[in-house]
């Protein structure tokens, strides 16, 4: 008469079932999150097909040769990506000589609104691209670790730096 018979785990009290559960759910999470933390980025720039807003592809080929190249991955919602992206609109004076490839998942109106409010005098700069990520590409190739996450190449395409806080923007600027 084993069969019918309960486990131990489900003839323990409700909330202990619960708290057994919620800890399980830490644990896979934690684990995740150290995962997360021990991504390393990219040391060169890889091989990657993102879109511009008029829909047309931008490879790696595309970067503009000689120049150092600054990627920030943003969301738009993102109050860090804000800052972060509106720091670099008042020093934009001292990011001409690099250009600056800002890359998203969000949708078009998203990225304008963005732009608009946080970055205004990047709109339309020569050095300024603007990227969709339709194929979610960034991460799998990048490896950011969270949001905003901005990295600075060399003009040979190694990277320089790697800064996932806009508090250390100087720090990049340092690197320009």
């Amino acid at each position: 008469m084993t069969g019918n018979r309960p486990s131990k785990i489900s003839r323990l009290p409700i909330n202990l079932k619960m708290v057994m559960k919620y800890f399980l759910l830490f644990l896979v999470f934690f684990g995740m999150s150290l995962i997360a933390a021990a991504q390393t980025p990219v040391d060169k720039i890889p091989n990657f097909l993102f879109y511009q807003l008029n829909k047309s592809p931008f490879t790696n080929r595309d970067i503009q040769s000689g120049k150092k190249t600054f990627f920030v991955f943003f969301d738009s919602d993102c109050d860090h990506c804000q800052r972060a992206v509106h720091d670099i609109n008042l020093h934009y004076p001292e990011f001409k000589r690099a250009e600056i490839c800002l890359v998203t998942l969000d949708n078009v109106i998203k990225i304008k609104d963005f732009l608009n409010r946080y970055g205004p005098k990047l709109i339309n700069k020569r050095n300024v691209i603007v990227l969709r990520d339709l194929r979610n590409e960034f991460i799998a190739d990048f490896s950011p670790r969270k949001y905003p996450s901005m990295l600075l190449f060399s003009p040979k395409g190694n990277l320089l730096m790697y800064q996932d806080d806009p508090e250390k923007m100087p720090q990049i600027l340092k690197q320009l």
